[in-house]
């Protein structure tokens, strides 16, 4: 079946096929193993089916190729000694590795006792006499010669005969050998070579297997001379002898199998258990192992199921408990070492080298016998096989040792190490058979015919023997004690000390040449070590005349080269923001290496080329808000949706997430790496037939780090620290420093609600009169709803599910007549597109994509935001565009030095296009609002849409950072690691050096201040156009349906004209997220100020064209630490508004007197009074314990993040207290960043009062509305807790139906939990799928957007594995953390052991979630198992 036949000229052109035959032998190897059982229960039996097995080998008998005679037969005679036996090339004709007859026959010879007859002359039953003439008619190698042929098959192969035929050969073999099928294949072509053995005369046994091997000439003492007087004529390759030489090697192998083989059940005077338990030990040699790994390699035999692998396991080896998160491993118990073979019979070749090396490491202290791996004294054969032994002792092999001794002390190219090695395993073997019966006589009979004893003890100590010394000494002392035991003294004593001495004299040599070398080695390693001394002096040399910066570059300050040298300048507690701030100067900043071109570059302005790190940029819905139904409050609500390039929303719906490797390299460098990245892919694109999808995406700008390839798709800045530039901080302008908080905070009210401009507009003008600006924006607001109701045509309504579609209508350009005729005053050629675009914003009907349920949100830049409409539409709006654009003349000035200046200060002139770069990055993945708006703001005002979203990233940076830490019990400065670091001090500079872009646009401050300092929109129950939605209204449910334009209106206004209207808010103080607001204005407060004085607006739009760039920063000045503790204010005032009594814990407790033990009843007194601020209508508070815990929670909250990134832009050292993971007082917090030590002193006095009073206007009265507000403090949407043992798992979901479905047999196929909020899910289904823009998403994937956003984490639970799922349908499977008895994951419920959860592998679980890790686990895990590609993860 499946003979294969040797390709000697050509390759194979098909693979043949192979797998139908093992497929057949894998359905039928336990009936086998079971019908030979049967067969042993009766003798009957066991003959009949002998008799059967024999009669249909004989129809079939072993094919043999004629000789030159043309005959069989063939007569071999090597040195001397010759035997007839048949003629077979396997290299010349073909050979099939199936033989299941030949192999169940040599199951039957297994039988103890049934067998016994064909070893005796005595006459049997008739069944038996059958047996006995079917065997003698024919040649008595056949009973072998199928199993030999196969072996020499494999010899061959492994000896790279057989290259030419292809995968189908060698996948043949590897499963001949594999754990699966080797009990019935290879196993069986062993015991049959045993039987083979016991049957046949063991001179034509030997003769029989040199020539099979196509050895008989090379055991010819001749061989030798005869190839070199043909080589003279004829020579000959080397490749020939390598190739004689490996299948010598496989000809001992097979000799030590059959010898050393007694194991096996009814062979050897053994038991099962002895046999699993020396399978066990050899697997523990090679190292130790899982209970899972040995659980594999053993074979899967009936025999040894039988025996409880676990019983076996223990008896020979030690268990080490497993670690937190690795499984626990065997080691091999130090007794059971003696049963090692280097040449057992199951060791693949990579097994065979693993185990030396690990034995000579384990054995390297013990004595010289358990060094050398002697051969262990083997159990007894049994009655059948009992005379195998006396091979060992035929004159033939005795010969064959002698050649290759001889040849080894030669150095001939005929014998090898692993030849030498083998035959000395072999003389072991039969010194132990003589140890064990002395008249064996085997040595006995060496030294007669060959002296072996002194060719062995010439090779003592001799380089030809440095494989095995240890073995060699072991075998010669062997030797001489069974020599002397059976004969007497040896005779000569000299010939003992003689090889000492020659090993001592070898010993010495070794050490001279040892020295002599290690003397060459030390003068060269002196010569190196001055010539480089006087290069670092020259180097130094130069140094001295280049910029003094430059004298970083040393080779002594190697250790701190990736950290900026930095001096602390103060005195007392460590500050970084305020008043006490600390000074800090670098002593010498920081040198990286390109990690592309190898060349250092310092981190200093105006010094070399820029350095980027290469980052990786996701939407992140870590800390989004969930409604009460669990899901994302992704939906836009029509007042944050105007402001969202301003502040970020109390839902934190889109946070943009930046991580780092921090492997830095040159801008220049980074570029052609993408470059080259892109060419490359584009070449290939031709092959995307056979991958159709890719874990890494090219094209949309997505790479692997060079270094450790890590998934990253933008690059970082890392910017010098602005104590090297020429900036001065906030701190040197700012004139706060004289004033108290109160003062502060009262002038900067007072400044914000007088009017803007003194020269235009009077107080009295402000009554109760609109300005003409404030009536020509409600005249545009009127104009703009006409134009929406009166146009009912489909070309302007798009369906809110299109996620792509964000168009505007483009009025024509080249229209300045036009333009003069209707405008006042005409703008110049620059500001027409200026004023068309923002015209068209007006005209079209907006779309708000925010809320359409894509699973996976589009990046902005990947669609094209601009499709121009027909010219017939245009020519219906001209009249009404017309009439808008002079509506927006009058109100809007456009700022031309904005957009065309650049967005950092010249401090930083090198970093604008990686800035620029960068921040194209972060507005593609931030929560977008109106797509129209966004875009006309980015192309006019790029500076500051950058800064903004860089700002709130910043933020959400920060925030996920510190919450790690918090989560895993880590001090927030003395764990983080070095991505944490490069991150958050390359965030922390780029957003210092984005300050720069709001110089000139004060009114954008201002607007960010009004949000804590003026008074907040007042709360209706029913929404009207304009004002604030509180959370997910039932008026918000349909988007499109929600009209923001007068919003809109506003917010352009405010932005561009400066002497706009500024009365009314539009923002709700418990609908924006305080610390996105606090850094924002922390960044942006200091420019505020001017000549000593602080101004929230500029004075004239010409002032502010021409007005000269100031090089200022943050830098922790006064106003900075007063913005932080009014943003900290309103913070407790969110916390304080939104907390409820009734969701407390304890709400049923009524001893007021127990809860308040614990707090100052001045803090009591204090609390009741701001919740009853808060919360007039309702009762007063009682548990004041868990709102003043909520308060702690909630500065922390704040604080953490804004210590973590001043202290990257200040460079001030923070205390030791935050250092040291045992010490939890947020005094040291509180004192870092410049504010009172306590909370007490916070929310104390008048100030706090009427701030509270004015706030709490937002506070909306209608129930369903305060129950969608925003709880404060805001905590990240953490993984669920799971049962401890995983039968409740199995239990719970055990029940759960399709609920798509509702038939009561309809149980889900594949129940699968998501681990973010714990729902039961029926994946991968077609029951389940949703259809979204025309794209169906299976469960998990709907649901993930709808839970945990652009990534999900889930459990399937049949298969006890993980699934972790991603952006643009990427995913891979992990295993689950449930472990068994042995620490081990069971990945598909394979071993089925009882399982329960391993708490340190679930925490690693959440760590990476808390980290946002899971598209760059999916891609790194890909590398592992490409196999994931081939998934279709939109349909789980």
């Amino acid at each position: 079946m499946d003979e294969v036949k040797r390709q000697a000229v050509e390759h194979q052109v098909w693979e043949s096929e192979w797998e139908t035959a093992f497929n057949i032998l894998l359905r039928l190897k336990d009936a086998i193993a079971l019908v030979i059982s049967w067969a042993e229960s009766n003798e009957e039996v066991h003959n009949r089916l002998l008799l059967m097995c024999l009669e249909l080998m004989n129809k079939m008998p072993p094919v043999y190729t004629k000789t030159s005679e043309d005959s069989s037969g063939l007569t071999v005679t090597i040195n001397g000694e010759s035997s007839t036996i048949t003629h077979f090339d396997v290299l010349k004709s073909a050979t099939s590795i199936h033989q299941p007859v030949v192999r169940i026959i040599a199951g039957l010879f297994t039988a103890k006792d049934h067998a016994m007859f064909l070893k005796t002359s005595k006459p049997g039953t008739e069944l038996q006499e059958k047996i006995r003439s079917l065997l003698q008619s024919n040649e008595d190698t056949n009973l072998y010669e199928l199993a030999l042929r196969v072996l020499v098959l494999c010899a061959q192969t492994n000896a790279s005969l057989w290259r030419r035929n292809g995968f189908s050969l060698v996948n043949q073999i590897h499963n001949y050998f594999s754990p699966l099928c080797r009990s019935e294949m290879f196993d069986r072509d062993v015991l049959m070579m045993q039987v083979g053995a016991a049957l046949t005369p063991p001179l034509k046994f030997i003769i029989h297997l040199l020539h099979r091997f196509r050895l008989d000439k090379w055991a010819t003492t001749e061989f030798e001379q005869d190839k070199a007087a043909a080589a003279q004529t004829k020579p000959e390759s080397e490749d020939l002898s390598k190739t004689m030489v490996l299948i010598a090697e496989e000809f001992f192998q097979c000799l030590i199998l059959i010898f050393s083989e007694r194991y096996t059940y009814g062979v050897g005077k053994t038991n099962p258990l002895d046999g699993l338990k020396r399978e066990v030990v050899h697997i523990l040699c090679t190292g130790s192992h899982t209970f899972s790994h040995i659980q594999q390699k053993v074979s899967h035999d009936n025999n040894t199921k039988r025996v409880s692998l676990h019983e076996a396991v223990n008896q020979v080896a030690d268990f080490r408990k497993p670690l937190s998160t690795s499984a626990g491993q065997f080691h091999c118990k130090e007794s059971c070492l003696p049963m090692y073979s280097p040449f057992f019979m199951h060791y693949s070749k990579s097994d065979q080298s693993a185990a030396e090396q690990c034995q000579a490491r384990v054995r390297a202290k013990m004595d010289r016998v358990t060094r050398s791996c002697f051969p262990n004294p083997l159990p007894d054969y049994l009655p059948f096989f009992e005379n195998l032994p006396l091979i060992l002792k035929s004159n033939m092999l005795i010969h064959v040792f002698k050649l290759v001794i001889d040849r080894t002390t030669r150095r001939s190219r005929f014998s090898s190490d692993r030849v030498f090695h083998k035959v000395l395993y072999l003389i072991g073997i039969a010194l132990n058979e003589e140890e064990k019966d002395p008249d064996f006589g085997f040595t006995h009979k060496a030294e007669e015919n060959v002296g072996l004893l002194g060719m062995l003890e010439g090779l003592l100590g001799k380089q030809e023997a440095s494989i095995c010394p240890a073995l060699l000494e072991v075998t010669v002392e062997k030797y001489r004690k069974l020599l002397k035991r059976n004969s007497g003294p040896p005779e000569p004593v000299i010939v003992e000390t003689h090889p000492m001495s020659t090993a001592e004299e070898l010993k010495a040599k070794r050490q001279a040449k040892a020295a002599e070398m290690r003397q060459k080695a030390m003068a060269k390693m002196s010569s190196m070590q001055s010539k480089f001394m006087k290069k670092i002096e020259v180097d130094e040399s130069k140094d001295e005349t280049h910029v003094k910066t430059e004298g970083a570059i040393k080779p002594e300050d190697c250790d701190n080269k990736d950290e900026d040298i930095v001096k602390q300048i103060g005195h007392d507690f460590p500050v970084c923001i305020g008043i006490n701030k600390w000074q800090t100067e670098i002593e010498k900043p920081r040198i990286l290496t390109c990690i592309l071109c190898q060349e250092d570059e310092v981190i200093a302005p105006q010094l070399g080329k820029p350095m980027v790190c290469a980052a990786f940029i996701q939407q992140s819905q870590l800390f989004t808000h969930k409604n009460q139904k669990g899901e994302l409050m992704t939906a836009s609500s029509g007042a944050i949706s105007t402001r969202d390039l301003l502040t970020a929303p109390a839902t934190l719906q889109y946070g943009v997430d930046v991580s780092t490797c921090s492997h830095s390299m040159h801008y220049e460098c980074y570029k052609s790496l993408s470059e080259s990245n892109r060419s490359r892919d584009s070449l290939r694109a031709r092959q995307v037939g056979q991958h159709p999808h890719k874990m890494v995406d090219t094209e949309s700008g997505e790479f692997q780090c060079p270094l450790c390839k890590r998934l990253s798709n933008a690059a970082i800045p890392i910017l010098p620290a602005y104590q090297l530039t020429n900036q001065i901080g906030f701190s040197t302008v700012s004139g706060a420093a004289n004033e108290n908080f109160e003062v502060w905070v009262a002038r900067v009210k007072r400044s914000l609600e007088m009017p803007l401009s003194s020269e235009s507009v009077t107080k009295k003008g402000h009554s109760r009169k609109r300005s003409h600006s404030e009536r020509s924006l409600l005249d545009l607001e009127k104009l703009s709803q006409t134009s929406k109701e009166s146009d009912g045509s489909p070309k302007y309504s798009y369906n809110a599910t299109h996620t792509d579609a964000s168009s505007t209508t483009q009025l024509p350009t080249s229209t300045p007549t036009e333009s003069k005729i209707i405008m006042n005053s005409p703008p110049s050629a620059d500001d027409a597109d200026f004023y068309n675009e923002l015209a068209a914003l007006f005209v079209d009907p907006e779309t708000n994509n925010a809320n359409s349920p894509t699973a996976t949100p589009t990046p902005a830049g990947e669609s094209n935001p601009r499709s121009s409409e027909s010219t017939s539409s245009e020519a219906v709006k001209k009249p009404l565009s017309s009439q808008i654009q002079h509506a927006i003349h009058t109100l809007i000035r456009p700022f031309p030095s904005m957009s065309k200046s650049k967005i950092c200060s010249t401090a930083f002139d090198g970093f604008e296009e990686p800035i620029k770069d960068l921040g194209k990055n972060m507005i593609k993945y931030r929560r977008r609002g109106n797509e129209s708006k966004v875009n006309f703001i980015e192309k006019h005002l790029k500076g500051y849409a950058i800064s903004t979203v860089t700002w709130q990233s910043a933020a959400h940076v920060a925030r996920a950072i510190s919450s790690y830490l918090y989560y895993d019990k880590k001090p927030l400065f003395g764990a983080l690691n070095t991505r944490q670091r490069d991150c958050m001090s390359a965030m922390s500079r780029l957003c210092a050096s984005l300050s720069h872009n709001m110089q000139f646009l004060l009114h954008a401050v201002s607007d960010m201040l009004r949000v804590l300092l003026c008074d907040p929109p007042t709360a209706k129950v029913t929404q009207t156009l304009g004002s604030p939605l509180f959370g997910t209204s039932p008026s918000s449910a349909n988007p499109s349906s929600t009209p923001h334009s007068g919003t809109n209106f506003a917010f352009f206004v405010q932005l561009f004209n400066p002497a706009g209207p500024r009365k009314n808010v539009n923002l709700n103080i418990l609908q924006v997220d305080i610390l996105s607001l606090a850094i924002s204005l922390m960044m942006t407060i200091g420019w505020t100020w001017n000549n000593g004085v602080q101004s929230m607006s500029n004075t004239s739009t010409k002032a502010t064209t021409h007005q000269k760039s100031r090089l200022l920063t943050p830098d922790g000045s006064v106003d900075e630490a007063y913005v932080l503790r009014l943003a900290l204010l309103a913070h407790y005032f969110q916390i304080f508004a939104t907390h409820d009594e009734s969701d407390g814990e304890d709400a049923n407790m009524d001893d007021g007197s127990e809860i308040h033990s614990n707090l100052d009843p001045a803090i009591i007194e204090i609390m009741v009074k701001l919740y009853s601020i808060c919360h007039p209508d309702d009762q007063p508070l009682r548990r004041v314990d868990v709102l003043w815990k909520k308060l702690e929670e909630g500065a922390h909250s704040l604080l953490r993040p804004v210590a973590l990134l001043y202290h990257y832009i200040t460079l001030v050292d923070p205390p030791e207290a935050l250092k040291d993971p045992s010490i939890h007082s947020a005094e040291a917090l509180f004192r870092y960043v410049g504010l009172p030590s306590k909370i007490e002193e916070h929310i104390q006095g008048s100030l706090v009062e009427s701030l509270f009073v004015m706030w709490s206007l937002a506070i909306p009265k209608d129930d369903h509305l305060l129950r969608e507000l925003v709880v404060q403090p805001v905590k990240p949407n953490l993984l669920v807790d799971l049962p401890d043992r995983y039968s409740q798992l199995i239990n719970r979901v055990a029940s759960f139906k399709c609920p798509t479905i509702p038939i009561e047999e309809s149980t889900s196929n594949v129940p699968t939990l998501c681990l973010v909020c714990g729902t039961i899910l029926c994946s991968q289904a077609y029951c389940c799928q949703k259809i979204v823009n025309k794209q169906s998403y299976g469960a998990c994937r709907y649901h993930m957007s709808q839970c945990s956003g652009s990534v999900g984490m889930f459990l399937r639970v049949r298969d006890c594995s993980l699934v972790l799922m991603t952006t643009r349908k990427r995913g891979c499977f992990r295993p689950a953390p449930y472990v068994d008895e042995f620490g081990e994951v069971d990945q598909g419920f394979r071993r089925g052991n009882p399982l329960h959860l391993n708490p340190e592998l679930y925490q690693k679980l959440k760590s990476l979630w808390l980290q946002q890790g899971i598209t760059e686990e999916v891609v790194n895990y890909n590398e592992i198992d490409y196999r994931n590609v081939q998934y279709d993860w939109a349909h789980f």
